[in-house]
């Protein structure tokens, strides 16, 4: 057995949880972008009503897919963010922080 400590930087932690929580909002807004400018048959003329369909129809996937992960990514941030605020709580109560 290994006798070295292992340590968590909180701070490290922190900082990743923010740049997640950041991210995930980024993906966010490029999927409420997505949602607000669809494309359709009427955008691509008379002739191509299929292909403007099909295009609606991917862009609409596309726009489920980024809110799916911007919610996870979220999700993850805050997961993140407990463990770290419980880690620090841990600490100061072991520690006399």
């Amino acid at each position: 057995m290994s006798s070295e400590i292992v340590g968590v930087s909180t701070g490290e932690l922190g900082r990743l949880a923010g740049e997640l929580r950041e991210s995930g909002g980024a993906v966010g807004g490029a999927a409420r972008t997505v949602a607000d400018h669809p494309v359709g048959p009427g955008e691509l003329g008379a002739h191509y009503a299929a292909e403007g369909a099909a295009i609606r129809a991917g862009l609409e996937v596309l726009g489920q897919r980024l809110t799916g992960w911007s919610g996870a990514t979220v999700a993850a941030a805050e997961a993140i963010q407990v463990s770290v605020d419980r880690q620090a709580a841990t600490d100061r109560s072991a520690f006399g922080g």
